[in-house]
C-alpha cells in the first residue's frame, strides 16, 4: 500500500499543478477583473522591461483598463526623487479614479 505522502504527492501533481506558462500573468490577462497600474523601470536587470510591455499589451488586447508608467533612467525600483514624485502622483490619480474613498 502506498504511503499517504506518496498518494498526496501524486494527487497534487496530477490535478493541481499547472504548466508554468499557464500561470504567467500575461497569459491570464483576460481573467483580470479590475483596473491595473503597471510601473516599471526601463533598465531593470531583474525583471525585463519587456515583461511589463507584454503585460500591458495583453491587457489592452483583452480590453482591460491599464495604466502604464515607466522611466528610462530607473531600474528595479524607482529611486530618483523626481521619478518617485511622478510615480506616486500617478498612483494617487489612479486610485482616486478607480478606487475612490467613500
Amino acid at each position: 500500500m502506498p504511503s499517504r505522502t506518496a498518494h498526496f504527492t501524486a494527487s497534487v501533481t496530477s490535478s493541481c499543478i499547472l504548466p508554468p506558462h499557464s500561470r504567467l500573468p500575461v497569459n491570464n490577462a483576460a481573467k483580470i477583473q479590475c483596473p491595473v497600474f503597471i510601473a516599471h523601470g526601463e533598465h531593470d536587470l531583474i525583471v525585463p522591461f519587456s515583461n511589463a510591455q507584454e503585460m500591458r499589451a495583453a491587457l489592452e488586447h483583452a480590453h482591460k483598463t491599464v495604466e502604464f508608467f515607466s522611466r528610462p533612467d530607473e531600474a528595479h525600483g524607482f529611486i530618483r526623487d523626481v521619478n518617485e514624485i511622478a510615480l506616486f502622483t500617478r498612483i494617487d490619480a489612479f486610485l482616486r479614479k478607480y478606487n475612490p474613498a467613500d
